[in-house]
């Protein structure tokens, strides 16, 4: 039987509906997962049900994680946020993480997991860190990568990539500060921003920043990522 991976989605405040864009279902179809598609919703039991019924959970990327949830206030550079969508996914980390079910966070995915588990966030990389190449990647076809990564070689990262070296694409504006106390950094960018982070003694839990749906055909390596998270189901 193939294992079931809930997958969060997006949610369109002005049309109201969830979506979520094809790459990520079909990674997870191809790489052998059923893919369920969970809409945003504020019902506070919703999440305990959905745990009950996946064997996995796909953190996807979206909008900015409101800071109120790691006790800051909003800069100015601050995009648009989802409460109700925040406060799902925190809770379904949170349930994952007690009962052990495996979870892959990609993009803002890596941000809730680390905010869930008590971490920090940039909330605007441009202003916050002097220095930083540049992460938002604009016309640049989404599937090709344009800045490397250094991957830990004590890792799980490193053991599914086979490589300490990966180039990656660049979707983001904010990413991991202070790492959650239950987390560690396995991959960095060249200017020093946190681009992974993997669970410390869980089943698998491992978080990345860049977009491996949107490279997975075209990319083994990222590919990998798939197949990893969904075998260890």
């Amino acid at each position: 039987m193939k294992p079931v991976i809930g997958l969060t989605s997006s949610y369109d405040y002005n049309k109201g509906y969830s979506y979520l864009k094809s790459g990520y279902y079909s990674a997870i179809s191809n790489a052998g997962g059923v893919p369920v598609i969970l809409p945003v919703t504020d019902d506070a039991e919703y999440p305990e049900d959905i745990v009950e019924n996946i064997h996995g959970l796909l953190l996807t990327g979206g909008c900015d994680v409101d800071p109120a949830l790691y006790g800051e206030l909003p800069c100015r550079h601050l995009g648009m946020v989802s409460p109700e969508r925040d406060r799902m996914e925190i809770r379904l980390v949170k349930l994952c993480i007690e009962k052990d079910i495996p979870i892959l966070a990609i993009c803002r995915g890596i941000q809730v997991l680390n905010v869930a588990l008590g971490g920090t966030l940039y909330q605007d990389i441009p202003s916050q860190i002097d220095g930083a190449i540049m992460h938002e990647q604009g016309e640049i076809p989404t599937y090709y990568g344009i800045h490397s990564v250094r991957i830990d070689e004590n890792s799980l990262l490193y053991k599914v990539i086979g490589n300490k070296n990966l180039i990656v694409n660049s979707f983001h504006h904010q990413s991991v500060k202070l790492v959650a106390p239950c987390l560690k950094a396995v991959a960095w960018s060249e200017d020093g921003v946190i681009e992974a982070v993997e669970g410390i003694g869980f089943k698998f839990v491992l978080g990345v920043q860049w977009h491996p749906e949107r490279m997975w055909s075209k990319s083994p390596e990222n590919f990998k990522i798939f197949k990893d998270f969904v075998g260890h189901i």
